[in-house]
């Protein structure tokens, strides 16, 4: 049976009672505050933690979690009244793997629960990602590069000061850290998130690999995960 943890009032308990998590399969937990919350990590196991991200201490509690060697692969989801301005960025920067708000229409929060629980490990990186636009190498606008800041077996975070439209088709060319290795990756882009300074955060979703750049980044992000 699959864990929850739940650090919530009962106004947003109200709204996922409608959702996945309160199936019969599911077995939920709560806490009541942040030292209840670690205590149920580390003693029940849960596969997600839910929390209140209007939370005065739900940035230092997903920071605290992200530190924890023991705990940091667990999957959080933070609920927000509205997911406008900073707020949301700064729950993703501290970890969150996802932040759903009122402002989505409420079966979309199945989606996206589903996938943070079967959220794959990424791993935390700095690197140069080549991109070029369109499904072929060479196809479109010439190569530009841009900063690569987390990668998955499912996609990479970049910030990039030239922000491509969601759905954009790229080809990707970038060489993972300690390794000589060039990899070259299909991916599509799927969300943006402005950063400020002229700079633009954006998600892209690897759509093929090319050679043996889907095991290599497996290998890659399974040593040091989160």
């Amino acid at each position: 049976m699959s864990k929850v943890l739940i650090y919530a009032p009962d106004d947003l308990q109200q709204k996922l009672r409608r959702t996945l998590l309160w199936r019969p399969e599911i077995e939920r937990l709560f806490a009541h505050d942040p030292q209840a919350v670690i205590a149920s990590l580390r003693d029940r196991r849960p596969s997600l933690l839910v929390l209140d991200g209007r939370r005065a201490d739900a940035i230092d509690l997903i920071r605290t979690i992200r530190a924890d060697g023991e705990l940091r692969a667990i999957s959080i989801a933070a609920l927000l009244d509205d997911a406008v301005g900073n707020l949301e960025i700064v729950l993703r920067d501290a970890g969150a793997n996802v932040v759903l708000s009122e402002r989505q229409v409420e079966p979309l929060w199945d989606d996206a629960i589903q996938e943070v629980v079967n959220v794959p490990p990424r791993r935390p990186v700095v690197m140069a990602v080549s991109v070029a636009v369109g499904p072929r190498p060479g196809a479109g606008q010439g190569r530009y590069d841009v900063m690569g800041r987390n990668v998955s077996v499912r996609g990479l975070l970049v910030e990039t000061p030239r922000p491509l439209p969601s759905g954009t088709v790229v080809n990707l060319f970038f060489t993972l850290p300690a390794s000589e290795v060039p990899l070259h990756l299909v991916g599509r882009v799927v969300w943006e998130r402005p950063l400020g300074g002229g700079l633009t955060r954006q998600g892209i979703e690897f759509l093929g690999f090319h050679g043996d750049a889907l095991g290599k980044i497996a290998a890659f992000v399974t040593t040091t995960a989160i």
